[in-house]
């Protein structure tokens, strides 16, 4: 049984790719963010939701320096708390991705 989970978590750390999920409240500026730190020009708005879908950006991780992980996959996840409805629909996105991610960033308001 450890060995089993061990050996998945081997796995993880020998692919190809680091997969950095930034997830939050709607309206708090992870897109903003991601825009900000990355380079992408994702649609932000402070007074409506703009993320209606989970978008991507994949890096090229030597940019960064010494990395052991040739690209850095940036996840925006639409934004929890917009409405019931919302949240259920984008609840299958969330397990998607949840499971697939080496990190998780919850982005809160400054």
């Amino acid at each position: 049984m450890v060995t089993k989970i061990i050996g998945k978590y081997l796995d993880r750390l020998r692919r190809d790719r680091l997969t950095v999920l930034f997830f939050g409240k709607t309206g708090v500026g992870k897109s903003s963010t991601l825009n900000a730190l990355f380079g992408v020009n994702w649609a932000t708005d402070n007074a409506v939701a703009c993320t209606k879908k989970p978008q991507f950006v994949d890096l090229d991780a030597s940019q960064y320096g010494n990395f052991p992980y040739q690209q850095i996959r940036i996840v925006d996840l639409p934004g929890i708390g917009e409405s019931l409805t919302d949240d259920k629909n984008y609840m299958a996105y969330y397990k998607k991705w949840i499971p697939k991610a080496d990190c998780l960033v919850w982005v809160t308001q400054a």
